[in-house]
């Protein structure tokens, strides 16, 4: 739970930084792709018996979809809250 709050907050982070950077929106999936993947691999590789780079690849194939739909949200949320910021 703790490892799971640290890699939730990272990731927040980096998502806020993005924002205050005015860099593109597009930017906000990599955080949500990578970090949860890479961070939580190490717990779980150690917990389960396998391979870091195996449980990685995994898990990276798995974040992949909330990356590109946490992006499309933030789009949708910036429209509807920022109707007069230009997101993409």
């Amino acid at each position: 739970m703790l490892g799971g709050c640290a890699v939730g907050i990272i990731t927040t982070w980096i998502i806020t930084q993005i924002n205050f950077r005015n860099l593109n929106i597009w930017f906000v999936a990599l955080p949500i792709w990578v970090v949860p993947s890479l961070c939580v691999s190490i717990w779980l590789s150690y917990l389960l018996q396998i391979p870091y780079s195996v449980l990685a690849g995994s898990l990276m194939v798995g974040q992949l979809p909330p990356a590109i739909v946490g992006v499309l949200m933030v789009h949708a949320l910036q429209r509807v809250y920022m109707p007069g910021r230009q997101s993409l």
